[in-house]
C-alpha cells in the first residue's frame, strides 16, 4: 500500500494518482493523500484494504470501475481484462464494511470483445436479485461533471507525455454529446456518461467463479485461475439486441 500526495507528481513518470492528489490539494483544499495498492491477489489486497479502513475510520467502501468489467458474471462471450477487477471485487466482498460499486464508460470496451447486450442482460439479472442500485448521468452542467472534466484536464496536462485513459476519453465525448465511433473499437453514446451502481456482495455472490480467487496471493495467481475457469466454462455465444 502506498501513500501518495501532490508532491509525488512528476511529468516523467506515469502516476495519475499523484496528479489527482495535487489537483485535490490545489483546487478542492483536500489535503488527504491518495492511497494506492500493488497488483496483488485477494488475500494481501483484502488485508491492505482492512488496514486502510481502520486507519481512516471508513464506514462505506466504493469501488469505481472505468468500464463495466466489474459487473460481469463470468460466463459471457468476453469478460474483458478482469484480473484486477475480480481481485478487488473478491477482496471487498469479504470486508466487514458495506460496499457498493460504481461503473462508468458503458460502450468503451468494444476492443475487449464484450457484447454489451450481455451487459444489459446482466444488469437486468442484478435488478431481479436486488443488487442493482440505480443509475445517474454524469452531466456536464452539474458540479460533479464540471469537477470530473477539470480533474481529467489537470492530470492530462501534468502527464502530457504519458499514455492517457481510453475510457475517460469516451466518457468525455459522451458528455459533449458525441455519438457513434470513428473506429470499430469505439462507440460513443449517452450510456457512456451514466454511472451505474451495484451492491458489491450481490455482484460477488452471483459471479460464477469468483470464490476460486479467495486464496490467491499474487495477481499472477488471479490471472491463472481466471484463465483456467474460463476454459472450463461454456462461454455464451455472442448476442445482440434489436435496438
Amino acid at each position: 500500500m502506498y501513500r501518495i500526495d501532490g508532491a509525488s507528481a512528476t511529468a516523467t513518470s506515469y502516476c495519475p494518482e499523484a496528479w489527482l492528489a495535487r489537483w485535490l490539494e490545489e483546487t478542492q483544499q483536500y489535503k488527504e493523500p491518495v492511497w494506492a495498492f500493488s497488483k496483488v491477489g485477494v488475500r494481501p489486497l483484502r488485508a491492505a484494504l482492512a488496514a486502510l479502513i481502520e486507519r481512516l475510520a471508513v464506514d462505506l467502501v466504493v469501488l469505481v470501475d472505468g468500464g463495466i468489467d466489474l459487473t460481469l458474471k463470468g460466463d459471457e462471450t468476453s469478460i474483458g481484462t478482469p484480473a484486477e477487477d475480480l481481485a478487488t471485487l473478491c477482496a471487498a466482498a469479504g470486508l466487514a464494511q458495506p460496499a457498493i460499486a460504481m461503473c462508468l464508460g458503458f460502450g468503451a470496451e468494444l476492443r475487449e470483445g464484450i457484447p454489451h447486450a450481455q451487459v444489459l442482460e446482466r444488469f437486468a439479472e442484478l435488478q431481479r436479485t436486488g443488487a442493482y442500485l440505480g443509475a445517474v448521468s454524469l452531466a456536464p452542467a452539474t458540479s460533479a461533471g464540471a469537477a470530473y472534466r477539470e480533474a481529467l484536464a489537470y492530470v492530462h496536462a501534468g502527464q502530457a507525455t504519458q499514455r492517457g485513459s481510453h475510457i475517460q476519453k469516451v466518457v468525455l465525448a459522451a458528455m459533449d454529446g458525441e455519438f457513434g465511433g470513428a473506429t470499430s473499437d469505439v462507440w460513443v453514446s449517452p450510456l457512456a456518461a451514466i454511472r451505474w451502481f451495484f451492491d458489491v456482495r450481490g455482484l460477488a455472490s452471483t459471479h460464477v467463479f469468483l470464490s476460486h480467487l479467495e486464496k490467491t496471493e499474487t495477481i499472477w495467481d488471479v490471472t491463472t485461475i481466471v484463465r483456467g475457469c474460463r476454459k472450463a466454462l461454456n462461454s455464451r455465444p455472442r448476442t445482440s439486441i434489436p435496438i
